[in-house]
């Protein structure tokens, strides 16, 4: 074999192997990053919708600098009172206080904030209902460190901080990342169809 041929197939095995391994170490990436998430229930309605499908970033340097409203999934399949996985938004972050009022007005640490995910109304109903109990409302909650206060969306029917209280950092599953298509049907009989993607 000549010399310059014999440089070249080196040169391309070379190439290959490194094409090979950047690919192996993509998808290594990848795994390691991501996960597939399908959305079950309404309580984040209209944000999101019963089996819409996507994916969340489950890196601990995600989770770790998680940000008021990032929507969240956390593995509360060994608490009692309701013993699932569940997707919320973030509304309080470690240290802070919260207060909603009877008209879904959100206040941190005394400053009114501003909730664009929603509509006024949809703020307002089901969210503290009048003379309620829940947990942060018309009454100052403190977030514990390491937790969070999060709610669901469609606030009338989500099981959320309010009841539960704060959940701890260490239940957090992974932060969503973006829905891309919508299933129909259920388990093995589940059909998913690509829709216009929604970023988080």
């Amino acid at each position: 074999m000549k010399k310059g041929v014999k440089i070249f197939v080196n040169i391309l095995i070379a190439i290959t192997t490194v094409a090979c391994l950047v690919t192996t170490g993509f998808l290594f990436y990848r795994n390691a990053t991501y996960r597939y998430v399908l959305v079950d229930g309404t309580s984040m309605e209209n944000t999101l919708f019963d089996n819409d499908f996507g994916v969340m970033n489950i890196s601990s340097s995600r989770k770790k600098h998680a940000k008021r409203f990032d929507i969240a999934i956390f593995d509360l399949e060994d608490d009692p009172r309701i013993n699932e996985i569940i997707i919320k938004r973030i509304i309080g972050l470690p240290g802070e206080i919260v207060n909603i009022s009877v008209n879904g007005d959100l206040r941190i640490d005394g400053k009114l904030i501003e909730q664009s995910f929603l509509t006024k109304e949809d703020a307002k109903i089901g969210t503290c209902p009048v003379s309620s109990l829940k947990k942060g409302c018309e009454r100052d909650f403190v977030v514990p460190e390491n937790a969070f206060y999060v709610l669901g969306d469609n606030r009338s029917v989500s099981f959320d901080s309010r009841i539960l209280g704060a959940l701890e950092y260490s239940t957090m599953l992974g932060v969503l990342k973006s829905i891309t298509k919508h299933c129909e049907g259920e388990d093995e009989n589940l059909v998913c169809k690509s829709i216009t993607p929604r970023y988080f």
